[in-house]
């Protein structure tokens, strides 16, 4: 929410997307590295936000 500046909902679905573009299964984790890369954000500015 606090890196896209959307809704929790948009959130959720979002990390959901990715982890359906990344074939990961609900209770697989989504890292920070793959975040990043799909949402073409660089680490270290998700980083600040956490």
């Amino acid at each position: 929410m606090r890196i896209t500046g959307r809704s929790e909902r948009y959130s959720r679905q979002l990390f959901k997307k990715i982890k359906e573009h990344l074939d990961k299964k609900d209770h697989q984790v989504l890292t920070i590295k793959e975040f990043s890369e799909y949402a073409g954000i660089e680490e270290d500015m998700v980083n600040r936000f956490i």
